[in-house]
């Protein structure tokens, strides 16, 4: 049986593409209970041509009298190579199944999704560079330690609290590099223009942000209350930006982001041509941590 598959690096896309597959042994042999025994990857092949035929096929009449004969022991009328994987079986398909099987789009990939290949590039060797910056600075890895005890102690039940099921992962490798660049863990880091707190979120942000969530009070001192107001606030940028704009608009305000943008002549905004060097420069920082913590990880 030959099985081309291309295996995707992002955890919350397809995790195989398959394509090209034949589904019998060479010399054209029908299936027979001894050839399934034979090549187990078959069952790959059942399951995912019976999802893209509901998904595709809006009458798979076919498979099922094909299925039918199988299950009773009759020869199949038709040879079984007409029932190989749909060759229509599209990337637009490919992401239907995507949205099926409840996959998200990884942070990397909504992070990038309005960067030309010469921005992606150009860039990739600046955070290349942050993460050699970081690194030699001698304490990421006692930065990444702090920030993922939070993100076991404390991030995750608010998340549980506050998120849905199948949001949580994004929001957890989100806030965790947040607060990697802002605070490093450090729950009592303070900044000379009144930000605090572990995301290092401003007290008149946090007052918005707690009376439009219902919270009666907070003390941005506390890890849980620090956390929670900042995952609320930056879920309430991303209802209005992209990701990688929502990062500027964290960093420097909603009022800093909207100007940027009237102002830009680009068509395909992204933080990297929106003409702000301190967005670029939180942007590197913040991919830069994403992969340290996602390295400390182990994942």
């Amino acid at each position: 049986m030959d099985i081309k598959t291309d295996i995707l690096t992002s955890p919350n896309e397809l995790l195989i593409k398959a394509r090209n597959i034949n589904w019998m042994p060479s010399g054209g042999d029908r299936f027979s209970v001894k050839s399934l025994l034979s090549y187990p990857a078959i069952w790959i092949g059942f399951s995912l041509l019976s999802i893209s035929s509901i998904i595709a096929n809006p009458a798979p009449a076919n498979l099922s009298h094909f299925l039918k004969e199988f299950i009773l022991g009759t020869p199949p009328q038709q040879s079984a190579l007409e029932y190989r994987f749909p060759s229509e079986l599209t990337e637009k398909k490919l992401l239907k199944m995507s949205e099926i099987w409840n996959f998200q789009p990884s942070i990397e990939d909504q992070l990038f999704k309005n960067f030309s290949t010469a921005e992606r590039a150009e860039a990739e060797k600046e955070i290349r560079a942050q993460i050699k910056t970081y690194k030699d600075a001698g304490d990421a890895a006692l930065r990444a330690e702090r920030v993922l005890d939070w993100e076991k102690t404390t991030l995750k039940p608010i998340l549980e609290l506050d998120v849905a099921a199948g949001d949580r992962k994004f929001w957890s490798d989100f806030l965790s590099a947040i607060v990697y660049v802002e605070s490093g863990g450090e729950h009592s880091a303070t900044s000379e223009v009144e930000i605090q707190g572990l995301a290092q979120i401003s007290e008149a942000t946090a007052a918005a942000t707690a009376k439009q969530h219902g919270i009666a009070s907070f003390d941005l001192r506390k890890g849980w209350d620090s956390l929670r107001l900042s995952s609320f606030h930056l879920q309430d940028l991303m209802k209005i930006f992209p990701p990688d704009i929502s990062l500027l608009a964290y960093y420097g305000g909603q009022g800093l982001a909207d100007r940027k943008i009237s102002e830009s002549p680009n068509t395909q905004l992204n933080i990297f041509n929106l003409g702000s060097e301190d967005g670029k420069e939180y942007f590197k920082k913040f991919v830069a941590a994403l992969r340290i913590l996602k390295e400390a990880r182990g994942s």
